[in-house]
């Protein structure tokens, strides 16, 4: 029931149905959100935040990575997921995908002790090339790959509506010295 009350309350928010123009201004709130205002200008921590699950990420490895070299990898996020958008246990249909434009996508690699991070932003196609320095501390080895990709639709004094998506590769390629 509450994840209920949480999409029907995100989903309004959303169109502009809760009303606020300041968060520093109790008097600036209506209706839910009034109360967590003045709870929130005491201090209290009472956001509630509501993720869904609603991006795909394909990724495709990079080629011929030396240690000391720098692996581009080339990602498109997309619309909708390939699972579950609210967790609930109700997969999403399978629809045509809609490229997710302005999205932070980030990808942690483990090759074998050492883990290298790296970061960019889909573009108007939903593509982002990420580009990663591979130390030349690293040993030769395979490549795990976690792509996170996230963006905040909503962040109020009473909400906080994120997007994301998350994909797993193992072995995704291989580093050679």
């Amino acid at each position: 029931m509450r994840r209920l009350v949480t999409l029907a309350l995100t989903l309004s928010l959303s169109v502009g149905a809760l009303g606020g123009t300041s968060g520093a201004v109790v008097t600036g709130y209506s209706g839910a959100c009034k109360g967590y205002a003045r709870q929130v200008l005491r201090g209290a921590v009472v956001l509630e935040q509501v993720a869904l699950r609603t991006f795909r990420i394909e990724a495709k490895p990079p080629k011929n990575v030396e240690v000391g070299g720098i692996a581009s990898i080339p990602v498109v996020v997309t619309r909708p997921a390939e699972q579950d958008p609210l967790g609930q246990g109700v997969p999403t249909d399978d629809v045509d995908p809609e490229p997710a434009v302005g999205i932070n996508v980030g990808v942690g690699l483990l090759i074998g002790d050492v883990f290298f991070p790296g970061f960019a932003v889909t573009n108007g196609a939903g593509k982002a090339t990420i580009k990663i320095k591979i130390e030349n501390y690293a040993k030769p080895g395979r490549a795990d790959a976690s792509f996170y990709a996230w963006k905040t639709q909503a962040d109020t004094p009473c909400l906080r509506l994120d997007e994301n998506g998350y994909r797993f590769y193992e072995k995704f390629f291989s580093v050679k010295r």
